[in-house]
């Protein structure tokens, strides 16, 4: 195969399905950058992603990054039940996730920031988990919508196989 394109690209049609779901969903690229979002998705996880598109994101430079939202956002620890737990199977899902790019500088390089600027992504890092990511339950206590629970699905993009879509299917809403 093809070595993968160095700057990732959602497609419009990738991006109209994201907005098509009425429950949150995002699509994220080989480092965990959000590509696109839809609504639902920004008001489940504020702090995370804008409300602005990724079009005028990357006009600014912005990558709204899942690892660095769940490692370094003050937010996080609160929003999502079970934080420790989570971010360390985030940690082995990543490793599992990117384990053929280990050689990536920009891929050392995140990794690097977050070992330096998280000392509990560091332990995580150093425990060399690596685990599928695959979905299944997640529950989030939101400041506005009170404890969500969601089962999450995950699905490769056939056509870009660096690019997943994320969707949260709701379960209960207490």
């Amino acid at each position: 195969p093809s070595a993968p394109a160095a700057i990732a690209v959602a497609s419009p049609q990738l991006i109209a399905l994201v907005d098509a779901l009425h429950t949150p969903a995002y699509i994220l690229d080989r480092h965990w950058d959000a590509l696109a979002w839809n609504r639902q998705a920004t008001a489940l996880f504020e702090g995370w992603l804008p409300r602005r598109r990724m079009a005028q994101a990357k006009a600014q430079q912005v990558a709204p990054n899942l690892l660095r939202y769940v490692f370094l956002h003050p937010q996080a620890p609160r929003l999502i039940v079970d934080w420790e737990n989570r971010a360390q199977r985030l940690v082995a899902e990543y490793r599992a996730d990117t384990a053929a790019w280990r050689d990536d500088p920009v891929r050392q390089g995140f990794v690097d920031e977050l070992r330096r600027a998280s000392p509990v992504f560091n332990a995580a890092w150093q425990s060399q988990q690596v685990l599928s990511r695959e979905g299944g339950s997640r529950a989030f206590s939101h400041s506005r919508l009170g404890r969500c629970e969601y089962e999450q699905v995950t699905l490769r993009v056939a056509q870009q196989p660096d690019l997943k879509l994320v969707a949260l299917v709701q379960v209960s809403n207490n």
